[in-house]
Protein backbone atom coordinates (compact mmCIF):
# COMPACT_ATOMS: atom_id res chain seq x y z
CA UNK A 1 0.00 0.00 0.00
CA UNK A 2 2.73 2.89 0.60
CA UNK A 3 4.24 1.60 -2.74
CA UNK A 4 0.93 2.42 -4.63
CA UNK A 5 0.34 6.04 -3.27
CA UNK A 6 3.12 7.74 -4.72
CA UNK A 7 2.52 6.15 -7.99
CA UNK A 8 -1.38 7.49 -7.79
CA UNK A 9 0.01 11.00 -6.80
CA UNK A 10 2.18 11.05 -9.77
CA UNK A 11 -0.68 9.71 -12.18
CA UNK A 12 -3.14 12.45 -11.13
CA UNK A 13 -0.61 15.24 -11.41
CA UNK A 14 -0.15 14.37 -14.83
CA UNK A 15 -3.45 14.23 -16.41
CA UNK A 16 -4.56 17.94 -16.67
CA UNK A 17 -7.45 19.44 -14.71
CA UNK A 18 -9.32 20.43 -17.79
CA UNK A 19 -9.68 16.91 -19.07
CA UNK A 20 -10.92 15.73 -15.55
CA UNK A 21 -13.59 17.93 -16.29
CA UNK A 22 -14.40 17.24 -19.55
CA UNK A 23 -14.35 13.31 -19.75
CA UNK A 24 -18.23 13.70 -20.95
CA UNK A 25 -19.05 16.75 -22.18
CA UNK A 26 -22.14 18.37 -22.73
CA UNK A 27 -24.10 17.69 -26.49
CA UNK A 28 -25.18 20.62 -28.15
CA UNK A 29 -28.72 20.75 -27.98
CA UNK A 30 -29.98 24.12 -29.33
CA UNK A 31 -29.17 23.79 -32.96
CA UNK A 32 -30.68 20.21 -32.70
CA UNK A 33 -33.61 20.89 -31.24
CA UNK A 34 -34.94 24.20 -31.63
CA UNK A 35 -38.39 25.85 -29.75
CA UNK A 36 -41.46 24.95 -30.91
CA UNK A 37 -43.78 27.49 -32.14
CA UNK A 38 -46.53 28.73 -30.56
CA UNK A 39 -50.49 27.78 -32.14
CA UNK A 40 -52.14 30.26 -34.09
CA UNK A 41 -55.69 29.94 -32.81
CA UNK A 42 -57.27 33.23 -34.65
CA UNK A 43 -60.05 32.58 -36.90
CA UNK A 44 -58.91 35.67 -39.28
CA UNK A 45 -57.72 34.06 -42.57
CA UNK A 46 -58.33 30.21 -42.08
CA UNK A 47 -60.12 28.52 -44.52
CA UNK A 48 -60.84 25.54 -43.11
CA UNK A 49 -60.92 23.98 -39.32
CA UNK A 50 -58.09 23.70 -37.13
CA UNK A 51 -58.54 19.86 -37.15
CA UNK A 52 -58.06 19.73 -40.77
CA UNK A 53 -54.40 21.20 -40.70
CA UNK A 54 -51.22 18.72 -40.77
CA UNK A 55 -50.00 20.21 -38.13
CA UNK A 56 -52.85 20.91 -35.52
CA UNK A 57 -52.10 21.85 -31.67
CA UNK A 58 -54.80 19.07 -30.71
CA UNK A 59 -53.42 16.07 -32.48
CA UNK A 60 -49.65 16.89 -32.31
CA UNK A 61 -49.19 18.66 -29.30
CA UNK A 62 -45.96 18.06 -28.80
CA UNK A 63 -45.36 20.20 -32.04
CA UNK A 64 -46.22 23.07 -29.96
CA UNK A 65 -45.04 25.22 -26.91
CA UNK A 66 -47.09 24.47 -23.89
CA UNK A 67 -47.66 27.25 -21.40
CA UNK A 68 -51.00 26.77 -18.91
CA UNK A 69 -51.73 30.50 -18.53
CA UNK A 70 -53.04 31.69 -14.78
CA UNK A 71 -57.39 31.79 -15.27
CA UNK A 72 -58.43 35.68 -15.46
CA UNK A 73 -58.81 37.65 -12.59
CA UNK A 74 -61.42 40.38 -11.63
CA UNK A 75 -60.26 44.46 -13.29
CA UNK A 76 -59.79 45.04 -9.28
CA UNK A 77 -56.96 43.00 -9.24
CA UNK A 78 -53.63 44.33 -9.67
CA UNK A 79 -50.88 42.65 -11.45
CA UNK A 80 -47.37 41.45 -10.14
CA UNK A 81 -44.92 43.04 -11.13
CA UNK A 82 -42.28 40.21 -11.07
CA UNK A 83 -43.52 38.09 -13.19
CA UNK A 84 -42.80 37.78 -17.02
CA UNK A 85 -44.49 38.99 -19.74
CA UNK A 86 -46.50 35.56 -20.61
CA UNK A 87 -47.25 35.28 -17.06
CA UNK A 88 -49.01 38.34 -16.48
CA UNK A 89 -52.43 38.14 -15.05
CA UNK A 90 -55.09 38.87 -17.71
CA UNK A 91 -58.62 40.65 -16.68
CA UNK A 92 -61.98 39.52 -17.40
CA UNK A 93 -64.02 41.13 -19.69
CA UNK A 94 -67.40 41.98 -18.73
CA UNK A 95 -69.36 38.52 -20.16
CA UNK A 96 -66.67 37.18 -17.91
CA UNK A 97 -67.73 38.95 -14.85
CA UNK A 98 -71.32 38.50 -16.32
CA UNK A 99 -71.21 34.59 -15.78
CA UNK A 100 -68.46 34.99 -12.59
CA UNK A 101 -71.67 36.37 -10.77
CA UNK A 102 -73.67 33.64 -11.43
CA UNK A 103 -73.64 31.67 -8.51
CA UNK A 104 -75.34 28.48 -9.65
CA UNK A 105 -72.81 28.59 -12.94
CA UNK A 106 -69.75 28.53 -10.49
CA UNK A 107 -71.50 25.53 -8.02
CA UNK A 108 -71.54 24.03 -11.72
CA UNK A 109 -67.68 24.54 -12.33
CA UNK A 110 -66.79 23.31 -9.18
CA UNK A 111 -64.60 20.05 -9.30
CA UNK A 112 -66.39 16.90 -9.88
CA UNK A 113 -67.01 14.18 -7.08
CA UNK A 114 -68.56 11.04 -6.44
CA UNK A 115 -71.32 10.26 -4.08
CA UNK A 116 -70.38 7.66 -1.72
CA UNK A 117 -74.12 6.47 -1.67
CA UNK A 118 -75.53 6.97 -4.95
CA UNK A 119 -72.26 6.68 -6.73
CA UNK A 120 -72.78 9.18 -9.40
CA UNK A 121 -70.48 12.31 -10.19
CA UNK A 122 -71.77 15.83 -9.05
CA UNK A 123 -70.35 19.06 -8.46
CA UNK A 124 -68.38 19.51 -5.02
CA UNK A 125 -70.85 22.46 -3.67
CA UNK A 126 -73.74 20.24 -4.34
CA UNK A 127 -72.25 17.46 -1.87
CA UNK A 128 -71.23 17.38 2.02
CA UNK A 129 -67.44 16.40 2.69
CA UNK A 130 -66.88 13.41 5.05
CA UNK A 131 -63.65 12.36 6.78
CA UNK A 132 -62.46 9.40 8.89
CA UNK A 133 -60.59 11.51 11.83
CA UNK A 134 -59.15 10.15 15.06
CA UNK A 135 -60.35 11.47 18.36
CA UNK A 136 -58.45 12.14 21.42
CA UNK A 137 -59.88 12.55 24.42
CA UNK A 138 -59.19 11.92 28.20
CA UNK A 139 -62.52 10.00 28.92
CA UNK A 140 -61.46 7.24 26.48
CA UNK A 141 -58.18 5.02 27.03
CA UNK A 142 -57.16 4.78 22.99
CA UNK A 143 -57.70 6.92 20.11
CA UNK A 144 -60.94 6.16 18.14
CA UNK A 145 -61.71 7.32 14.24
CA UNK A 146 -65.09 8.89 14.02
CA UNK A 147 -67.13 10.17 10.66
CA UNK A 148 -66.76 13.91 11.03
CA UNK A 149 -67.76 16.49 8.48
CA UNK A 150 -64.51 18.35 6.71
CA UNK A 151 -64.04 21.29 5.32
CA UNK A 152 -67.69 22.83 5.43
CA UNK A 153 -66.06 26.05 7.29
CA UNK A 154 -64.28 28.71 5.36
CA UNK A 155 -60.39 27.98 5.42
CA UNK A 156 -59.41 30.92 7.52
CA UNK A 157 -60.99 29.82 10.29
CA UNK A 158 -60.95 25.98 9.92
CA UNK A 159 -59.59 24.23 7.69
CA UNK A 160 -59.41 20.58 6.53
CA UNK A 161 -57.98 18.04 9.22
CA UNK A 162 -57.42 15.22 6.89
CA UNK A 163 -56.69 14.77 2.98
CA UNK A 164 -58.68 12.25 2.10
CA UNK A 165 -62.42 12.32 2.20
CA UNK A 166 -66.02 11.01 0.89
CA UNK A 167 -68.65 13.23 -0.13
CA UNK A 168 -72.48 12.66 0.22
CA UNK A 169 -75.52 14.02 -1.16
CA UNK A 170 -75.87 17.46 0.27
CA UNK A 171 -79.20 16.37 2.08
CA UNK A 172 -79.92 15.66 5.53
CA UNK A 173 -82.08 12.23 4.34
CA UNK A 174 -79.13 11.02 2.44
CA UNK A 175 -76.59 11.40 5.44
CA UNK A 176 -79.22 9.51 7.75
CA UNK A 177 -79.54 7.39 5.06
CA UNK A 178 -75.64 6.50 5.03
CA UNK A 179 -75.83 6.27 8.20
CA UNK A 180 -79.12 3.55 8.40
CA UNK A 181 -77.40 1.41 5.36
CA UNK A 182 -73.80 1.09 7.18
CA UNK A 183 -73.18 2.26 3.81
CA UNK A 184 -70.14 4.56 5.58
CA UNK A 185 -68.16 1.31 6.20
CA UNK A 186 -66.91 1.49 2.97
CA UNK A 187 -65.02 3.90 3.89
CA UNK A 188 -61.12 3.70 4.73
CA UNK A 189 -59.65 3.60 8.36
CA UNK A 190 -57.39 1.82 10.00
CA UNK A 191 -59.76 1.29 13.09
CA UNK A 192 -63.42 0.60 13.35
CA UNK A 193 -65.06 3.52 12.26
CA UNK A 194 -67.78 5.26 14.60
CA UNK A 195 -70.46 8.01 14.59
CA UNK A 196 -72.12 9.79 17.15
CA UNK A 197 -76.32 10.63 16.92
CA UNK A 198 -75.76 13.97 16.12
CA UNK A 199 -73.77 13.96 13.23
CA UNK A 200 -76.77 15.66 11.39
CA UNK A 201 -77.58 18.55 13.43
CA UNK A 202 -73.35 19.16 13.53
CA UNK A 203 -73.55 19.14 10.09
CA UNK A 204 -76.33 21.71 9.75
CA UNK A 205 -74.82 23.97 12.29
CA UNK A 206 -71.51 24.23 10.05
CA UNK A 207 -73.30 25.14 7.25
CA UNK A 208 -75.04 27.76 8.65
CA UNK A 209 -71.46 28.82 10.32
CA UNK A 210 -70.56 29.29 6.92
CA UNK A 211 -72.96 31.85 6.06
CA UNK A 212 -72.01 34.09 9.32
CA UNK A 213 -68.03 33.48 7.81
CA UNK A 214 -69.52 34.24 4.10
CA UNK A 215 -70.96 37.47 5.59
CA UNK A 216 -68.31 38.75 7.30
CA UNK A 217 -65.92 38.52 4.84
CA UNK A 218 -68.16 40.41 2.40
CA UNK A 219 -68.65 43.20 5.02
CA UNK A 220 -64.38 43.30 4.90
CA UNK A 221 -64.05 43.13 0.98
CA UNK A 222 -67.09 45.94 0.68
CA UNK A 223 -65.06 48.15 3.38
CA UNK A 224 -62.00 48.44 1.50
CA UNK A 225 -62.90 48.88 -1.82
CA UNK A 226 -65.51 51.76 -0.73
CA UNK A 227 -65.37 52.69 -4.00
CA UNK A 228 -68.84 53.48 -6.40
CA UNK A 229 -71.16 52.40 -3.57
CA UNK A 230 -74.24 54.19 -4.60
CA UNK A 231 -73.86 52.75 -7.74
CA UNK A 232 -73.01 49.26 -7.25
CA UNK A 233 -74.98 48.49 -3.56
CA UNK A 234 -74.13 45.02 -2.81
CA UNK A 235 -76.82 44.69 0.35
CA UNK A 236 -79.23 46.94 0.93
CA UNK A 237 -83.14 46.85 3.47
CA UNK A 238 -85.88 46.99 0.74
CA UNK A 239 -88.70 49.84 1.82
CA UNK A 240 -91.88 48.13 3.21
CA UNK A 241 -93.32 49.48 -0.07
CA UNK A 242 -90.55 47.17 -1.89
CA UNK A 243 -91.50 44.27 0.55
CA UNK A 244 -94.98 44.57 -0.36
CA UNK A 245 -94.85 44.50 -4.13
CA UNK A 246 -93.16 41.37 -3.93
CA UNK A 247 -95.55 39.90 -1.63
CA UNK A 248 -98.70 40.51 -3.40
CA UNK A 249 -96.72 39.60 -7.09
CA UNK A 250 -94.38 37.32 -6.80
CA UNK A 251 -92.12 39.23 -8.67
CA UNK A 252 -88.24 40.33 -7.73
CA UNK A 253 -88.38 43.56 -10.36
CA UNK A 254 -84.79 44.84 -8.44
CA UNK A 255 -81.67 45.15 -10.71
CA UNK A 256 -79.20 42.78 -10.45
CA UNK A 257 -80.97 40.87 -7.43
CA UNK A 258 -79.83 37.64 -6.62
CA UNK A 259 -81.51 36.61 -3.08
CA UNK A 260 -83.99 38.58 -0.78
CA UNK A 261 -83.22 37.30 3.44
CA UNK A 262 -86.08 38.07 5.70
CA UNK A 263 -83.97 38.78 9.13
CA UNK A 264 -86.03 40.36 11.50
CA UNK A 265 -84.59 41.44 14.75
CA UNK A 266 -84.20 39.08 18.22
CA UNK A 267 -86.54 39.20 20.75
CA UNK A 268 -84.66 39.57 23.94
CA UNK A 269 -86.20 36.86 26.52
CA UNK A 270 -86.62 38.38 30.34
CA UNK A 271 -84.32 37.15 33.10
CA UNK A 272 -85.48 34.83 35.15
CA UNK A 273 -84.25 33.17 38.30
CA UNK A 274 -83.86 29.60 36.39
CA UNK A 275 -81.46 28.33 34.08
CA UNK A 276 -81.38 30.55 30.57
CA UNK A 277 -82.95 28.52 27.41
CA UNK A 278 -81.51 31.18 24.41
CA UNK A 279 -78.70 28.19 23.90
CA UNK A 280 -80.97 25.33 22.94
CA UNK A 281 -79.90 24.71 19.16
CA UNK A 282 -83.75 24.00 17.64
CA UNK A 283 -86.91 25.57 17.76
CA UNK A 284 -89.28 22.35 16.50
CA UNK A 285 -89.77 22.47 12.81
CA UNK A 286 -93.60 20.98 13.89
CA UNK A 287 -94.88 24.63 14.55
CA UNK A 288 -98.09 25.46 12.43
CA UNK A 289 -96.64 29.33 11.98
CA UNK A 290 -92.97 28.20 11.20
CA UNK A 291 -92.96 29.78 7.26
CA UNK A 292 -91.05 27.72 4.45
CA UNK A 293 -87.10 28.22 4.46
CA UNK A 294 -87.06 29.24 1.44
CA UNK A 295 -89.43 30.37 -1.48
CA UNK A 296 -88.45 30.87 -5.31
CA UNK A 297 -89.87 34.43 -6.79
CA UNK A 298 -89.40 35.02 -10.29
CA UNK A 299 -87.14 37.61 -11.46
CA UNK A 300 -87.53 40.48 -13.51
CA UNK A 301 -87.29 39.69 -17.26
CA UNK A 302 -84.44 40.87 -19.10
CA UNK A 303 -85.43 42.66 -22.54
CA UNK A 304 -81.52 42.96 -23.35
CA UNK A 305 -80.33 40.53 -25.91
CA UNK A 306 -77.47 38.46 -24.46
CA UNK A 307 -75.32 35.07 -24.61
CA UNK A 308 -75.54 34.84 -21.06
CA UNK A 309 -78.97 33.34 -19.68
CA UNK A 310 -80.03 36.04 -17.00
CA UNK A 311 -81.46 34.20 -13.73
CA UNK A 312 -84.92 33.78 -13.84
CA UNK A 313 -85.98 32.40 -10.19
CA UNK A 314 -84.36 33.83 -7.28
CA UNK A 315 -84.69 32.58 -3.71
CA UNK A 316 -86.27 34.61 -0.64
CA UNK A 317 -84.99 32.94 2.66
CA UNK A 318 -87.26 33.30 5.91
CA UNK A 319 -84.65 33.91 8.46
CA UNK A 320 -86.85 32.18 11.43
CA UNK A 321 -86.80 28.60 9.40
CA UNK A 322 -82.96 29.00 7.86
CA UNK A 323 -81.27 30.16 11.60
CA UNK A 324 -83.96 28.40 14.36
CA UNK A 325 -81.46 29.07 17.09
CA UNK A 326 -82.18 32.79 18.53
CA UNK A 327 -78.76 32.59 19.65
CA UNK A 328 -77.10 32.28 15.93
CA UNK A 329 -79.84 34.06 14.22
CA UNK A 330 -78.81 37.07 16.33
CA UNK A 331 -76.01 36.71 15.06
CA UNK A 332 -76.80 37.12 11.54
CA UNK A 333 -79.02 40.16 12.39
CA UNK A 334 -75.84 41.93 14.10
CA UNK A 335 -73.36 40.75 10.61
CA UNK A 336 -76.35 42.11 8.36
CA UNK A 337 -76.74 45.38 10.06
CA UNK A 338 -72.28 45.67 10.19
CA UNK A 339 -73.13 45.33 6.67
CA UNK A 340 -75.01 47.95 6.13
CA UNK A 341 -73.56 50.55 7.91
CA UNK A 342 -70.06 50.11 6.16
CA UNK A 343 -72.23 50.80 2.69
CA UNK A 344 -73.52 53.80 4.70
CA UNK A 345 -69.78 54.71 5.68
CA UNK A 346 -68.53 54.27 2.20
CA UNK A 347 -71.19 56.74 0.48
CA UNK A 348 -70.55 59.17 3.02
CA UNK A 349 -67.07 59.16 2.19
CA UNK A 350 -67.68 59.67 -1.55
CA UNK A 351 -69.73 62.50 -0.63
CA UNK A 352 -73.05 61.27 -2.11
CA UNK A 353 -76.42 59.96 -0.70
CA UNK A 354 -79.35 58.07 -1.85
CA UNK A 355 -82.41 59.58 -3.07
CA UNK A 356 -83.40 57.95 0.10
CA UNK A 357 -81.44 59.97 2.25
CA UNK A 358 -81.78 62.81 0.67
CA UNK A 359 -85.67 62.49 0.71
CA UNK A 360 -85.98 61.59 4.39
CA UNK A 361 -87.37 63.97 6.30
CA UNK A 362 -90.51 63.50 4.03
CA UNK A 363 -90.35 59.86 3.94
CA UNK A 364 -90.94 59.73 7.21
CA UNK A 365 -94.57 60.51 7.34
CA UNK A 366 -95.10 57.59 4.79
CA UNK A 367 -94.71 54.36 6.49
CA UNK A 368 -94.84 52.15 3.15
CA UNK A 369 -91.31 53.98 2.38
CA UNK A 370 -89.57 53.15 5.75
CA UNK A 371 -87.22 50.05 5.82
CA UNK A 372 -88.97 46.71 6.26
CA UNK A 373 -86.63 43.69 7.78
CA UNK A 374 -86.09 41.97 3.86
CA UNK A 375 -82.54 41.94 2.77
CA UNK A 376 -81.57 42.11 -0.63
CA UNK A 377 -78.01 40.73 -1.92
CA UNK A 378 -76.98 41.56 -5.06
CA UNK A 379 -74.35 40.30 -7.47
CA UNK A 380 -74.40 41.05 -11.85
CA UNK A 381 -70.93 41.90 -13.34
CA UNK A 382 -70.61 45.43 -12.25
CA UNK A 383 -71.06 44.62 -8.11
CA UNK A 384 -68.54 41.96 -8.35
CA UNK A 385 -65.73 44.52 -9.61
CA UNK A 386 -66.17 45.71 -6.04
CA UNK A 387 -67.18 42.71 -4.12
CA UNK A 388 -68.55 38.94 -4.44
CA UNK A 389 -70.77 38.36 -2.56
CA UNK A 390 -71.46 35.05 -4.97
CA UNK A 391 -70.18 32.41 -1.70
CA UNK A 392 -72.47 34.53 0.27
CA UNK A 393 -75.24 33.37 -2.47
CA UNK A 394 -73.82 28.97 -2.07
CA UNK A 395 -73.58 28.77 1.17
CA UNK A 396 -77.30 29.79 1.87
CA UNK A 397 -77.94 27.50 -1.00
CA UNK A 398 -76.51 24.81 0.28
CA UNK A 399 -78.69 25.52 3.31
CA UNK A 400 -81.62 25.21 1.09
CA UNK A 401 -80.67 22.06 -0.54
CA UNK A 402 -79.46 20.75 3.00
CA UNK A 403 -82.96 20.79 4.02
CA UNK A 404 -84.38 19.00 1.51
CA UNK A 405 -85.37 21.90 -1.01
CA UNK A 406 -83.67 21.75 -4.44
CA UNK A 407 -84.06 18.62 -5.11
CA UNK A 408 -86.98 16.62 -7.02
CA UNK A 409 -88.66 13.10 -6.21
CA UNK A 410 -87.79 10.81 -8.98
CA UNK A 411 -88.77 6.85 -8.89
CA UNK A 412 -87.48 6.14 -12.05
CA UNK A 413 -84.16 4.09 -13.00
CA UNK A 414 -82.13 6.91 -12.65
CA UNK A 415 -83.58 7.04 -9.24
CA UNK A 416 -80.17 8.62 -7.01
CA UNK A 417 -81.49 7.03 -3.89
CA UNK A 418 -84.70 5.12 -2.47
CA UNK A 419 -85.61 4.95 1.39
CA UNK A 420 -87.26 1.64 1.91
CA UNK A 421 -89.01 2.80 4.61
CA UNK A 422 -91.13 5.27 2.90
CA UNK A 423 -90.30 4.63 -1.01
CA UNK A 424 -89.27 8.21 -1.86
CA UNK A 425 -86.47 9.10 -3.61
CA UNK A 426 -84.46 12.14 -4.11
CA UNK A 427 -81.97 13.35 -7.31
CA UNK A 428 -80.81 16.29 -8.69
CA UNK A 429 -82.89 18.12 -11.64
Amino acid sequence: MPRLLPKLIESIKAVKHRQILNRYPRKDTKGSHPKPPSPNLSPHGRKQSILLDDVNPIIHSDAFVHHKRDAPRIPMVSKPKDTKDEDQLSEMAEHECKLWSNPYLRMLSSPLRQCLLTEQYLPADFMIRLAALKIHSPRILQPMTALLPDGLEHSRFKGRKSGRGWYVLCNKEAINQLLNRGTYKRIFSPTPLKFHALLAEQIGEQLRTRVLQELEFLTERLRVTPQQSLDHTVVRRLTRREWEVIKTTGLISQSGAMAVLVVPPVKKQKQSNGPSTTDEPVIPRSLPHLPPLSVMHSAQPDSTTSIISPIKKIPLYNGLTLFPSPVMRSKLFDALQKTLLVERRARWREGRSTKSEKQSKSREKDALNKASHAYLICADGSTVRRADSVPLAIALWRIRMWEGQGWEANLGNHAAWIDESDGSGISLV
